[in-house]
C-alpha cells in the first residue's frame, strides 16, 4: 500500500514521542513533590523560630508583628497540607516513596502527595485552557490516569488538586492522554499519507510542549534550591541564638540584636518563599 511504511514509521515515532512525553511529565510532577517536602521541612524551621522569638522576654512589639505574619504566612502552606490529607513520602521500613524509576520503562514513581505538590507548585491559576478541552470529568480521568501511571485521578486529587494537573498537562497532555496508544487525529484518518503527516505534526506539538514542561521542571528546581538555602540559613542562625542562651532582650548584646534582626528578616523571606507559586506558561 502507498505510503505504507512511512505511516508505520511515523506511528512508531509518535508512540516512542508519547512515552516520552509521560515520562518528562511525571518527571515535572517528582520535582514538585521534592520542592513540596523542602517546603514542609522549612515551615518545622519557621515553628522553631517562632516558639524563640516567644521565649524572648522584654521583646519589641514590631517584633510580635512580624512574627504574627510569618505565621500567618506558614500557616497557610499547613493548611494546604492538611487539606490534601499530607502523606510522608516515607514507608514502613522509611524507604522514601515515589521520585524514582520504574524498573525497565524509566518513568518517575509518584508519591502519596502529587495533587497537594501541583497545588502548592502552580495554584489554581491558567487551568481554563485545560479544563475547557475536556468533554467531561471521565475524559480528565483518562488523561490523568495515563499521564501519572494510573496515579492520578481528578476526583483522588480534588477539585484544585485537578485543575493544577490539567493545567500543568495543557491541551496537548490530556490529548495524548485521552487518545490511546496514538494520537486521536491518526487513527481517525484512513489515508496512510495523511496518517503520516498527521503524526508528524503530532510529535512536533508534543515535542514543543515537553520543552515548556522541561522549562517548568527548571523553575521548580531552583525554588527549592533558593529554599533549601534559606531554610539553611534561617536554621543556622537560630542554633547560634540558642547558643548565646539569652532571653531577657533588655540585656541583648548589639551583637545579638543583629543576629536576631537578621534571623526574623529571613523568616520572613522563608515564609514568602514556602508560598510562592511557579506560572504555568504556554
Amino acid at each position: 500500500m502507498f505510503f505504507s511504511d512511512a505511516k508505520n514509521q511515523m506511528e512508531e515515532k509518535l508512540e516512542q514521542e508519547r512515552k516520552e512525553y509521560q515520562k518528562v511529565f511525571q518527571e515535572t510532577l517528582s520535582h514538585c513533590e521534592v520542592l513540596c517536602e523542602v517546603r514542609k521541612g522549612a515551615v518545622a524551621t519557621l515553628h522553631s523560630c517562632e516558639e524563640y522569638i516567644q521565649a524572648i522576654s522584654n521583646r519589641p512589639y514590631e517584633y510580635d508583628l512580624k512574627s504574627k505574619k510569618i505565621n500567618q504566612d506558614y500557616q497557610k502552606f499547613e493548611k494546604q497540607l492538611k487539606k490534601y490529607k499530607y502523606k510522608s513520602p516515607r514507608n514502613k521500613s522509611g524507604m522514601m516513596l515515589g521520585r524514582s524509576t520504574a524498573a525497565g520503562a524509566g518513568v518517575a514513581l509518584l508519591g502519596p502527595n502529587v495533587a497537594l505538590a501541583a497545588a502548592t507548585t502552580f495554584g489554581t491559576a491558567s487551568t481554563g485552557a485545560a479544563i475547557s478541552s475536556l468533554s467531561g470529568a471521565a475524559a480528565a480521568n483518562a488523561a490523568l490516569a495515563w499521564l501519572g501511571g494510573g496515579a492520578l485521578t481528578v476526583g483522588g486529587a480534588g477539585v484544585v488538586g485537578g485543575q493544577a494537573l490539567l493545567a500543568l498537562a495543557g491541551p496537548v497532555g490530556i490529548a495524548i492522554g485521552i487518545s490511546g496508544a496514538v494520537a486521536a487525529g491518526v487513527k481517525m484518518v484512513s489515508d496512510n499519507k495523511k496518517k503520516a503527516q498527521n503524526a508528524e505534526v503530532e510529535i512536533t506539538k508534543m515535542r514543543i510542549d515537553m520543552t515548556r514542561l522541561q522549562g517548568i521542571q527548571k523553575r521548580v528546581d531552583v525554588l527549592k534550591i533558593e529554599t533549601e538555602k534559606l531554610d539553611q540559613t534561617v536554621k543556622r542562625e537560630l542554633t547560634e541564638l540558642q547558643k548565646m542562651k539569652a532571653q531577657d532582650y533588655s540585656r541583648f548584646s548589639n551583637r545579638e540584636v543583629l543576629k536576631l534582626q537578621t534571623m526574623i528578616n529571613n523568616s520572613q523571606s522563608l515564609a514568602v518563599r514556602i508560598n510562592e507559586l511557579i506560572p504555568i506558561s504556554r
